[in-house]
């Protein structure tokens, strides 16, 4: 794997991070998680925003361009056990193959 892989490789880690932070902020704010079973990033972000979490969406470091739910490279996703009243958070590399990062609560 190249340097630009590893070095895109490093920004999903620090989105990811950042997304920790943003939902533990909501926690504080509702005393809860959102519940949905799985979102994509830009989907947690639009929840986020419309709960007065002001987050702008950040830019996919494989394609340049703000995150979608249909990106190949890069995605990041939310998932929710209601069992467990866990979520984990996953980053994947190049074409979304390889889990870089995996968080949890």
């Amino acid at each position: 794997m190249g340097i630009k892989n590893k070095s895109k490789e490093a920004v999903i880690r620090s989105i990811t991070h950042s997304m920790q932070v943003s939902l533990e902020s909501y926690f504080l704010s509702y005393n809860a998680y959102p519940e949905e079973s799985q979102l994509q990033l830009s989907q947690l972000i639009e929840k986020f925003n419309t709960k007065g979490i002001s987050m702008p969406l950040p830019k996919n470091p494989f394609t340049g361009n703000p995150y979608s739910q249909n990106d190949n490279s890069g995605q990041i996703t939310y998932q929710w056990n209601n069992t467990t009243s866990k979520y984990t958070l996953i980053g994947f590399g190049i074409n979304n193959h390889e889990k870089i990062v995996n968080v949890s609560n």
